[in-house]
């Protein structure tokens, strides 16, 4: 079984197993937006990997028109459950072999936020190129990595390359991509970043992630 696989088995099962959809977006997801975002000029947004879909809903009653894209069924049939609930009917789609079921030029902002960094690295520019391709030109791309220091870090076995095994509880055997800031363009290869990072530590759990957003089309 390859990492993506292997990823997409993990998911699917702690999604099939338990609701872990989060009550409340993402904090820093919600400020970093506001700011970067006009649902005038932005109106259409892709959540690549919504998970439990506290932050699609977030950008639902923000006036946005939102889709969505998981590679676990599991997901999917929750979020369409608590949307339609609200009068929403989303359209959410399989990730299946890491294309993006969009045509092309598609969106005017794709969010991936903490979820890019569950991969290994073909399957991180595989799905960079997919980002890339659906987001129009002007476009915002918004989205996260595992930066060193992150509890994905700290409680991973090492394989080499930035590249690390999860031993975190109920996420055992995911495979992670952890990087500093300098490797930061690296994984977005003439992009012009903005680059941010957030973090917090409360007990025995830290977490620590880059902030990554550029514009298509504004290259270096």
């Amino acid at each position: 079984m390859n990492a993506r696989e292997t990823n997409v088995k993990l998911w699917d099962d702690i999604y099939h197993s338990s609701n872990i959809g989060m009550s409340y977006p993402n904090d820093v997801l919600v400020r970093v937006s506001h700011r970067l975002l006009n649902s005038e000029k932005h109106k259409e947004i892709l959540d690549y990997g919504f998970g439990g879909g506290a932050d699609f809903i977030h950008f639902c009653r923000k006036g946005y028109q939102v889709s969505g894209v998981e590679i676990s069924e599991s997901a999917i049939t929750q979020l369409k459950s608590k949307l339609e609930s609200m009068g929403v009917s989303p359209d959410l789609q399989l990730l299946t072999d890491g294309r993006i079921p969009f045509p092309d030029n598609s969106f005017d902002v794709v969010v991936a936020w903490q979820v890019l960094y569950y991969n290994d690295w073909p399957g991180f520019f595989a799905a960079m190129k997919e980002i890339n391709r659906v987001l129009r030109s002007g476009g915002i791309f918004l989205g996260t990595m595992g930066a060193v220091g992150d509890f994905s870090h700290t409680h991973s076995r090492a394989l080499g390359d930035h590249l690390y095994e999860s031993t975190v509880p109920g996420q055992e055997g995911a495979v992670v991509i952890i990087v500093d800031k300098d490797n930061l363009s690296k994984c977005f290869p003439n992009e012009k970043l903005t680059i941010g990072e957030f973090g917090y530590d409360f007990g025995q759990y830290h977490g620590k992630h880059w902030i990554i957003s550029y514009e298509k089309g504004a290259n270096l």
